[in-house]
Protein backbone atom coordinates (compact mmCIF):
# COMPACT_ATOMS: atom_id res chain seq x y z
CA UNK A 1 0.00 0.00 0.00
CA UNK A 2 1.26 3.67 -0.94
CA UNK A 3 0.45 6.29 2.18
CA UNK A 4 -0.18 9.81 1.03
CA UNK A 5 0.05 12.50 3.93
CA UNK A 6 0.74 15.71 4.37
CA UNK A 7 -0.67 19.09 6.22
CA UNK A 8 -4.17 19.66 5.63
CA UNK A 9 -4.50 21.80 2.56
CA UNK A 10 -0.89 21.01 1.37
CA UNK A 11 -2.30 19.36 -1.49
CA UNK A 12 -3.28 15.70 -0.69
CA UNK A 13 -6.36 15.30 -2.25
CA UNK A 14 -5.08 16.78 -5.66
CA UNK A 15 -2.35 13.76 -5.18
CA UNK A 16 -5.08 11.54 -4.45
CA UNK A 17 -6.90 12.33 -7.88
CA UNK A 18 -3.32 12.15 -9.70
CA UNK A 19 -3.14 8.82 -8.47
CA UNK A 20 -6.47 7.21 -9.02
CA UNK A 21 -6.24 9.26 -12.95
CA UNK A 22 -2.75 7.41 -13.08
CA UNK A 23 -5.41 3.63 -12.77
CA UNK A 24 -4.51 3.26 -8.68
CA UNK A 25 -7.53 2.48 -6.45
CA UNK A 26 -7.47 4.87 -3.81
CA UNK A 27 -9.45 4.49 -0.64
CA UNK A 28 -11.91 7.41 0.16
CA UNK A 29 -13.38 8.00 -3.05
CA UNK A 30 -16.77 6.02 -2.07
CA UNK A 31 -17.01 8.89 0.48
CA UNK A 32 -16.83 11.94 -1.85
CA UNK A 33 -20.12 13.58 -1.03
CA UNK A 34 -19.71 12.82 2.37
CA UNK A 35 -16.67 14.95 2.64
CA UNK A 36 -16.90 17.59 0.05
CA UNK A 37 -16.97 21.29 0.49
CA UNK A 38 -17.86 23.32 -1.91
CA UNK A 39 -16.47 26.20 -0.46
CA UNK A 40 -12.85 24.72 0.06
CA UNK A 41 -12.61 21.61 -1.71
CA UNK A 42 -15.70 21.18 -3.84
CA UNK A 43 -13.35 18.21 -5.75
CA UNK A 44 -13.70 16.01 -2.66
CA UNK A 45 -10.52 15.46 0.25
CA UNK A 46 -10.39 11.19 -0.85
CA UNK A 47 -10.89 11.27 3.56
CA UNK A 48 -12.41 8.15 5.24
CA UNK A 49 -14.77 8.68 8.29
CA UNK A 50 -12.65 9.26 11.22
CA UNK A 51 -13.97 6.20 13.03
CA UNK A 52 -12.22 4.04 10.60
CA UNK A 53 -8.68 5.58 11.16
CA UNK A 54 -8.95 6.72 14.59
CA UNK A 55 -6.74 4.47 16.02
CA UNK A 56 -4.77 3.97 13.19
CA UNK A 57 -4.72 1.53 10.43
CA UNK A 58 -3.37 -1.51 10.99
CA UNK A 59 -4.37 -3.80 8.29
CA UNK A 60 -5.47 -3.01 4.81
CA UNK A 61 -8.91 -3.82 4.84
CA UNK A 62 -9.98 -1.54 1.95
CA UNK A 63 -8.05 -3.45 -0.36
CA UNK A 64 -6.61 -0.53 -2.41
CA UNK A 65 -3.46 0.42 -3.75
CA UNK A 66 -3.21 3.83 -1.39
CA UNK A 67 -4.68 5.41 1.22
CA UNK A 68 -4.63 8.59 2.73
CA UNK A 69 -3.94 9.49 5.90
CA UNK A 70 -3.19 12.67 8.53
CA UNK A 71 -0.10 12.74 10.15
CA UNK A 72 -1.27 12.12 13.91
CA UNK A 73 -3.36 8.90 12.27
CA UNK A 74 -0.02 7.95 10.17
CA UNK A 75 2.26 8.16 13.34
CA UNK A 76 0.16 5.20 15.32
CA UNK A 77 -0.66 2.68 12.23
CA UNK A 78 1.71 0.10 10.81
CA UNK A 79 4.30 1.38 9.15
CA UNK A 80 5.09 -2.32 7.59
CA UNK A 81 1.57 -2.01 5.72
CA UNK A 82 2.71 0.92 3.86
CA UNK A 83 5.73 0.21 1.53
CA UNK A 84 5.79 3.98 -0.19
CA UNK A 85 5.06 6.94 1.37
CA UNK A 86 4.41 10.51 -0.76
CA UNK A 87 4.54 13.65 1.36
CA UNK A 88 2.82 16.69 0.18
CA UNK A 89 4.02 19.94 0.96
CA UNK A 90 2.87 23.32 0.16
CA UNK A 91 4.30 26.82 0.53
CA UNK A 92 3.86 27.88 4.29
CA UNK A 93 2.09 31.17 3.62
CA UNK A 94 -0.78 29.43 1.43
CA UNK A 95 -1.51 26.60 3.83
CA UNK A 96 -1.67 29.25 6.41
CA UNK A 97 -4.03 31.67 4.46
CA UNK A 98 -6.05 28.04 3.23
CA UNK A 99 -5.68 26.82 7.13
CA UNK A 100 -7.40 30.31 8.21
CA UNK A 101 -10.33 29.53 6.01
CA UNK A 102 -11.06 26.44 6.68
CA UNK A 103 -11.31 27.66 10.41
CA UNK A 104 -13.74 29.90 9.24
CA UNK A 105 -16.02 27.71 7.01
CA UNK A 106 -16.20 24.78 9.69
CA UNK A 107 -16.88 26.54 13.06
CA UNK A 108 -14.60 24.49 15.22
CA UNK A 109 -13.91 25.14 18.77
CA UNK A 110 -10.92 26.71 17.81
CA UNK A 111 -11.27 30.31 17.05
CA UNK A 112 -10.16 31.70 13.53
CA UNK A 113 -7.11 33.74 14.13
CA UNK A 114 -3.15 33.51 12.28
CA UNK A 115 -1.89 32.66 15.83
CA UNK A 116 -4.83 29.82 16.00
CA UNK A 117 -3.73 28.32 12.15
CA UNK A 118 -0.04 28.78 12.58
CA UNK A 119 -0.44 26.69 15.93
CA UNK A 120 -2.13 24.15 14.24
CA UNK A 121 0.52 24.54 11.11
CA UNK A 122 3.43 23.97 13.79
CA UNK A 123 1.84 21.08 15.16
CA UNK A 124 1.05 19.38 12.03
CA UNK A 125 4.41 19.96 11.03
CA UNK A 126 6.06 18.58 14.41
CA UNK A 127 3.93 15.59 14.03
CA UNK A 128 4.64 15.26 10.29
CA UNK A 129 8.45 15.46 10.64
CA UNK A 130 8.31 12.53 13.67
CA UNK A 131 6.31 10.31 11.54
CA UNK A 132 9.03 11.13 8.72
CA UNK A 133 11.85 10.21 11.37
CA UNK A 134 10.42 7.04 11.84
CA UNK A 135 9.43 5.47 8.68
CA UNK A 136 12.21 3.58 7.15
CA UNK A 137 10.31 2.78 3.61
CA UNK A 138 11.00 5.04 0.49
CA UNK A 139 9.52 8.79 0.71
CA UNK A 140 8.93 11.18 -1.94
CA UNK A 141 8.57 14.56 -0.94
CA UNK A 142 6.35 16.46 -3.21
CA UNK A 143 5.38 20.54 -3.64
CA UNK A 144 1.92 21.42 -3.98
CA UNK A 145 2.93 24.14 -6.26
CA UNK A 146 5.40 21.57 -8.30
CA UNK A 147 2.33 20.11 -9.41
CA UNK A 148 0.86 23.03 -10.90
CA UNK A 149 3.65 24.93 -12.04
CA UNK A 150 5.43 21.99 -13.72
CA UNK A 151 2.84 19.09 -14.23
CA UNK A 152 4.33 16.83 -16.69
CA UNK A 153 7.57 16.59 -14.75
CA UNK A 154 6.19 15.86 -11.38
CA UNK A 155 4.17 13.45 -12.77
CA UNK A 156 6.52 11.61 -14.10
CA UNK A 157 8.55 12.08 -10.92
CA UNK A 158 5.80 10.38 -8.85
CA UNK A 159 5.37 7.45 -11.88
CA UNK A 160 9.25 6.52 -11.19
CA UNK A 161 8.98 6.51 -6.92
CA UNK A 162 6.27 3.96 -7.85
CA UNK A 163 8.10 2.48 -10.72
CA UNK A 164 4.84 2.83 -12.47
CA UNK A 165 5.29 2.92 -16.63
CA UNK A 166 2.36 4.23 -18.13
CA UNK A 167 0.97 6.86 -20.03
CA UNK A 168 0.51 10.21 -18.08
CA UNK A 169 -1.78 12.53 -19.84
CA UNK A 170 -5.14 11.80 -17.77
CA UNK A 171 -3.48 13.04 -15.01
CA UNK A 172 -1.77 15.91 -16.36
CA UNK A 173 -4.51 17.13 -18.33
CA UNK A 174 -6.72 17.00 -15.05
CA UNK A 175 -4.14 19.68 -13.45
CA UNK A 176 -2.89 21.49 -16.42
CA UNK A 177 -7.15 22.37 -17.61
CA UNK A 178 -7.83 23.01 -13.70
CA UNK A 179 -10.85 20.39 -13.74
CA UNK A 180 -9.36 18.79 -10.59
CA UNK A 181 -12.37 16.39 -11.35
CA UNK A 182 -12.87 13.16 -9.26
CA UNK A 183 -13.76 10.29 -12.02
Amino acid sequence: MIGVTGLQRSGTSLMMQTLKLLGLSVVGYEYHEQFSNVELNPRGYYDLPIEDTIGGVWINSWEKDVIKLYPAVLNISNFDLIKKLIVCKRNKDDVLKSTLKLLELEEVVIKPTVKNAENSITLGNMILNSVISKFKNPVLFVNYEDMIDITETTIQEICDFLELDINTNKACENIIRKELICQ
